[in-house]
């Protein structure tokens, strides 16, 4: 794909009395201001590795035991930005390809980062977020259920992440350089209508427009032809007409088709006023802010949008960043790309070969290099050759994009709907199931009924809507940076909300999961008889409950109208099965305002909480004109929040909003309070500490004991390669396969199991494709379950703009002797032609 160049500028030249018109149309709008851009903020951008263990560990998200990783679809990355005033605050975002932040992560990342840099950052000032992947290795969180599918704890998941997170922070440290922000959530048309006959054709170059009290920095990539024409990056320059014309904004920033409702009937038991406020029942709305140094230009964007990470399915078993992981190394390609000329996403170089060599003589080429046995390798080979350590500048911040997760609690990127397995029929409206069940209701995704091409079209549309807000990204944040976070105990908070006009005072409940939260979702369906939208639950699975744990009454009054399966929040043995006290948290960079919150808010509770922070703050007039984005499943999880009335219908979503159904009311609450602190710059109370579990965890998970080859056969050799004298093209898949070792003896941080590498020259192999692009893919396999023995197939399927010529593919892994000793190993395949 191709997005207009931002390297061309041609402003005042393009017609005549342009300065004129510009001048004159500032001083109508604004009358005061004086526009400049100048750099008040210190800004670094930070990304490192997070793959975790890709053999034997239980995914992440669909709680299905049957669902055990075995290879990589793509990697997973902490990507992080900080934003500090000179001789102020500072803030750290950071976004993690995973399912969900844990408390236990960000409280080790805390010891750390205070090891580290003392009190520069703490829990206060330091946010953790995940996209909510489906397809990452678990764990790695604290409490009993939500480690329960994978055997425990499991300590490899846990420490990458733990490492990533904190290698992203530092990283971002060490590039803190002066620098502007800018945030976008519409791309502008610019619009002159004429209201005079006049003939002669002005135009004007709205580089720099002031709106309101916000200045608007057109990027100065936009230009005018010398024919005073053109449309560049979505912003129109539109004919003036001297006489007389009206200035006008129209925006367009809605992505419309990357999410879709999974439980309507839930979002139509909000009021039906409240609901006619909004076109559509999801959250449409992309926010993005864009990250430029003073010196390099753009080095990052981070965007926040509301969509689930299940484009993969739950019986998938590659670990993958889903559609939002996906998005982010779409981007983050695309700049570099873009950047260096390359029209593909490897920069290959023909030195050595002709232009215009014959398949004949490629083939021949290729011919002297057969599979060669497997041989030696050192730890850092694989980090050696990896596509994206190679390309990058060591004087240059990498580019990073993050695609953030946001209310998404309600809302699907299965978008063609939800339909019978068996019938093909749409599923029942109100209860997602066929026949009276759940098991063969599923969601669709737009490339269904290749999950592969889901994840890859939701994650393309993010990403050409983060492109156009990127590209035309124009008001810049001023401002004060600032912080309040507070720990809440959510188990029995007094709530004060309003009844018919009248206060009344509530509370919320110890947590506790619905009969309906055993029936899944469309995007993922439990088992059983299970089914959404259950208020009562049935005896048996009742009396199964009561082995575990009988609720008492008062719970069961409080969790009303939810029949509960589960009382995790009353749950104590081996220790706590559900969290109590939550992290609450605001960050503020100028008018940019994140609402960190700890589990997935439904759309209309999003939009609740959104719209009573910003009333608080905008009753300041430091706040003026502000953007509240929600960044979900921060910091801690703690399942799902929908409004009252959304909890009532006990979905999927209602059944997992752990503490009853004031649940909202009281996030609402307590950020009113981080807010009016913010406004006044008082410090808040911190709350009680939640509890570290670490040296509480129970792992069942083996560890990997030998691995081992036939004899005769080393690590590495092919065991099923390339036919000789092949030749294929973009769209074909080619594969090889090789003798290897379990993954888990060393995840290959930063670098690759698998490679793609191209000839260059007549004896010169350079990386071209690794485990971390889309289009490539590394499986692994046993024969059973105790075989000391496996394998590794290495899918390659050819992208389109790919550079003709002989390629191989290559293997990178580490194997576990008798004694414990890792002894690591490469293998290549046959050289192969793609013409």
């Amino acid at each position: 794909m191709e997005f207009s160049s931002f390297y061309h500028l041609n402003v005042w030249r393009a017609c005549p009395n342009m300065g004129l018109w510009t001048l004159f149309l500032l001083l109508l709008l604004l009358k005061n201001d004086v526009v400049h851009s100048g750099s008040d903020y210190l800004v670094g951008l930070g990304s490192y590795d997070i793959t975790g263990p890709a053999a034997d560990v239980n995914m992440m998200g669909y709680a299905n035991m049957g669902q055990i990783a075995s290879g990589l679809h793509f990697r997973l990355r902490a990507r992080a930005f900080i934003v500090a005033e000179p001789k102020g605050n500072r803030v750290v975002f950071v976004n993690l390809d995973a399912c969900m932040a844990s408390q236990l992560v960000t409280i080790k990342v805390i010891e750390r980062l205070k090891a580290r840099y003392g009190d520069l950052y703490t829990e206060k000032n330091v946010a953790i977020s995940g996209t909510h992947t489906h397809a990452g290795p678990g764990g790695y969180l604290q409490y009993v259920v939500y480690i329960v599918t994978s055997l425990g704890f499991v300590r490899q998941s846990f420490d990458i992440i733990v490492d990533g997170i904190e290698k992203s922070i530092i990283e971002a440290h060490e590039n803190l350089r002066p620098g502007s922000i800018f945030v976008n959530k519409v791309y502008y048309q610019f619009r002159l209508t004429k209201k005079s006959k006049d003939k002669e054709n002005k135009y004007i170059d709205l580089q720099h427009l002031l709106i309101g009290r916000r200045k608007l920095f057109l990027s100065s990539s936009y230009s005018l032809t010398a024919s005073c024409s053109g449309v560049y990056n979505e912003i129109r320059y539109q004919r003036i007409i001297p006489e007389t014309s009206v200035f006008s904004l129209q925006h367009s920033g809605e992505l419309l088709d990357a999410g879709v409702n999974r439980s309507p009937s839930s979002y139509l038991n909000n009021p039906a006023a409240e609901r006619s406020k909004y076109k559509y029942n999801v959250d449409k709305e992309m926010t993005l802010l864009k990250f430029v140094d003073d010196e390099w230009g753009p080095v990052g964007s981070f965007n926040w949008f509301a969509t689930h990470g299940t484009s993969m399915s739950r019986t998938n078993s590659l670990i993958s960043g889903d559609n939002k992981g996906a998005a982010a190394r779409f981007m983050e390609d695309w700049f570099e790309q873009r950047g260096s000329g390359r029209t593909d996403s490897v920069t290959l170089e023909n030195d050595g070969l002709p232009r215009r060599i014959s398949n004949r003589e490629l083939l021949e080429l290729a011919s002297s290099f057969q599979s060669p046995p497997g041989r030696s390798a050192t730890r850092t080979s694989s980090v050696a050759r990896r596509v994206r350590g190679a390309l990058r500048q060591v004087d240059k911040p990498r580019f990073v994009a993050a695609f953030c997760q946001s209310n998404c609690g309600d809302v699907s990127p299965n978008v063609l709907g939800a339909f019978c397995l068996d019938t093909g029929l749409p599923c029942d409206f109100n209860h997602s199931t066929c026949g009276g069940k759940n098991e063969l209701c599923y969601g669709q995704g737009p490339g269904y009924p290749d999950e592969f091409q889901s994840t890859r079209i939701i994650g393309e549309r993010q990403f050409r809507k983060a492109v156009d807000l990127f590209n035309s990204a124009a008001e810049e944040i001023e401002g004060e940076v600032d912080f309040r976070h507070a720990y809440v105990n959510f188990s029995k908070l007094e709530v004060t909300i309003s009844n018919q006009g009248a206060s009344e005072v509530v509370k919320t409940c110890p947590a506790a999961m619905g009969f309906s939260f055993a029936a899944g979702t469309t995007d993922g369906p439990g088992a059983f008889d299970f089914k959404q939208g259950d208020d009562k639950g049935n005896p048996f699975w009742k009396m199964v409950r009561d082995l575990l744990k009988t609720p008492s009454k008062e719970q069961i009054e409080c969790q009303h109208p939810k029949p509960i399966l589960l009382d995790t929040g009353e749950m104590k043995e081996p220790y706590d099965w559900a969290p109590s006290i939550l992290p609450i948290q605001i960050l503020r960079v100028g008018q940019f305002v994140i609402l960190c919150v700890p589990g997935e808010f439904s759309t209309m509770a999003g939009r609740r909480l959104r719209d009573a922070v910003k009333t608080v703050l905008s009753s300041d007039k430091d706040f003026d004109d502000i953007h509240v984005v929600i960044a979900g499943l921060t910091n801690t999880y703690s399942q799902y929040v929908t409004t009252y009335e959304e909890y009532q219908v006990q979905r999927y979503e209602g059944a997992s909003t752990l503490y009853g159904p004031h649940t909202l009311s009281a996030y609402i609450q307590e950020f009113k309070k981080l807010a009016k602190a913010l406004i006044s710059g008082q410090q808040v109370e911190p709350g009680p500490q939640p509890p570290d579990l670490l040296n509480k965890q129970i792992s069942l998970l083996p560890p990997v004991v030998v691995d081992g080859t036939p004899l005769g056969v080393n690590f590495g050799d092919v065991c099923s390669d390339i036919p000789q004298n092949s030749t294929f093209k973009s769209g074909d898949t080619v594969t090889a396969s090789f003798w290897s070792a379990c993954p888990r003896n060393d995840l290959m941080t930063e670098g690759t199991f698998a490679l793609v590498e191209f000839l260059k020259g007549k004896d010169t192999w350079i990386p071209a494709y690794d485990d971390d692009d889309f289009c490539l893919r590394f499986k692994w396999s046993r024969p059973h379950k105790l075989s000391p023995k496996s394998k590794a197939t290495i899918e390659w399927r050819i992208p389109k703009g790919v550079t003709p010529g002989v390629y191989r593919i290559r293997h990178f892994g580490a194997a576990k002797g008798l004694f414990g000793s890792i002894h690591h190993f490469t293998g290549s395949s046959s050289a192969f032609v793609v013409a």
